[in-house]
């Protein structure tokens, strides 16, 4: 390549466009500093499912592929069990390297009312495996909708 190249105005204003569209930038860009910008720019992957377990379980594994950043589960389906059990509703969990916190687990009890959060879940790696108490259950047959959240790390 050579040291100067010819480029047509309303390509590079597009180029620029773009550059600050991906960065949340309003400055003028020089062709120098376009390089520079792209380089702050990290990407976010994201995979997405469906577990629906055949039985009530106080584990459930959701079958991601690495290690998430973020990691949610929701089903619609809020109608309360009989008995002790509380349906578990949905499940947010922040991971931190190969620790997991932030894991926020709300369930429904018995009378239909909101059981709030807790944050007893036990979470392994290979999938992510979440693991309750016997008195907190996925509800067999419920379809629970998963996300799972990748980026990369800011350096």
């Amino acid at each position: 390549m050579t040291d100067q190249v010819l480029m047509p105005g309303a390509d590079y204003q597009a180029i620029c466009n773009a550059v600050r569209a991906l960065t949340g930038g309003k400055a003028v860009l020089k062709s120098g500093d376009i390089a520079g910008a792209l380089a702050g720019v990290k990407r976010l992957t994201v995979q997405a499912g469906t577990v629906t377990p055949t039985s009530n379980t106080s584990t459930l594994t959701v079958p991601v592929v690495g290690t998430p950043k973020l990691l949610t589960i929701r089903t619609g389906n809020h109608d309360p069990l009989t008995g002790s059990l509380l349906a578990v509703t949905s499940v947010d969990v922040v991971p931190n390297d190969t620790s997991r916190r932030n894991t926020n687990v709300s369930v429904m009890q018995p009378n239909g009312k909101e059981a709030g959060f807790t944050t007893r879940a036990t979470i392994a790696d290979g999938g992510v495996t979440f693991a309750f108490s016997a008195g907190r259950v996925f509800v067999g047959g419920r379809v629970y909708k998963w996300v799972a959240y990748y980026w990369e790390d800011v350096t």
